[in-house]
């Protein structure tokens, strides 16, 4: 099972080269970057991250297509490859639709700009993988399995298996990801929760019906919407079951096996995972150890 840690560039600079080293050199499998509009822009993080690490490949997980354009993206991954090397994994997907509103985008026909982006990195020839960041059946089901990946956003195996059992998706390369919280504090706790109700809200129906928790999500979009953290508190084992992970190393481990049965072939731990360095420090030394299965 590979391992990688998702971070971003909303991080004080120094902190994110910190971190960049810290994963480098524990020897996991990937630096994962996102984006959103409270961000720093990709293109100079990805830039940066590159520049203070030495071989360790760089995903983003997840670029909007509602936040780009193809030429120009694919011309800043060409740049990118001919400083640093074959050493990144372009992520594509619709993004947040939280952050999509800020923006100004309310209509999301992302099918047809994904099947754009990828007319154009066949004319690109760029030769860098490209993923598809999705959990929409229809979006899998269409386009799936002409990306050299799936980065699916859940590392709950109950969530994944029921995607992959819905679109027959056949792309052996799925990627899992989601946010982490190692020997939860009480601030870290909150945080973890708020970023879980984030990616509860925005779960389409026809998987929450499928799981039958749509009920449940009614309640955590409210919950979220309005800042009530005491109710999603009231939520915690709920929002940890199908949306993140918290707690000690043992449960970790037994999250990577799990996914890692269902043929999830990368675990990517994301934020909040913890503000503490020296945790940080533990946290990927131990998480490195289970890259090798059991």
């Amino acid at each position: 099972m590979k391992i990688g840690l998702h971070i971003d560039g909303m991080y004080d600079i120094h902190a994110l080269i910190k971190k960049s080293r810290i994963i480098e050199k524990t020897g996991l499998d990937a630096i994962w970057l996102g984006e959103g509009p409270e961000h720093r822009h990709i293109y100079p993080v990805l830039g940066t991250v590159a520049s203070k690490t030495k071989s360790i490949i760089i995903g983003t997980s997840i670029l909007s297509v509602h936040m780009h354009k193809p030429l120009q993206l694919f011309q800043a991954f060409k740049l990118l490859k001919e400083a640093f090397g074959d050493r990144f994994i372009i992520g594509l997907g619709r993004g947040g639709e939280k952050h999509l509103k800020i923006i100004g985008k309310n209509i999301f026909k992302t099918i047809p700009l994904l099947e754009e982006y990828l007319h154009t990195y066949t004319d690109f020839q760029l030769d860098l993988p490209i993923y598809l960041g999705a959990i929409g059946f229809k979006t899998l089901i269409k386009l799936g399995d002409k990306f050299d990946g799936v980065i699916i956003n859940s590392i709950s195996p109950r969530i994944i298996k029921t995607v992959i059992d819905k679109t027959g998706l056949k792309n052996s390369n799925i990627l899992a990801i989601g946010p982490s919280a190692y020997l939860p504090d009480k601030t870290l706790l909150n945080k973890f929760l708020i970023t879980c109700a984030f990616i509860a809200s925005e779960l389409p129906e026809k998987i929450a019906l499928e799981l039958g928790v749509d009920r449940q999500l009614q309640q955590v979009r409210k919950y979220f919407l309005n800042h009530n953290i005491t109710e999603l508190k009231n939520m915690r084992g709920f929002l940890e079951e199908n949306f993140g992970l918290a707690g000690s190393m043992e449960d970790f481990e037994n999250r990577v096996f799990e996914l890692e049965k269902i043929g999830v072939k990368q675990v990517i731990f994301s934020n909040p995972i913890t503000e503490n360095h020296g945790k940080f420090n533990e946290f990927v030394k131990k998480i490195a150890e289970l890259r090798n299965p059991r």
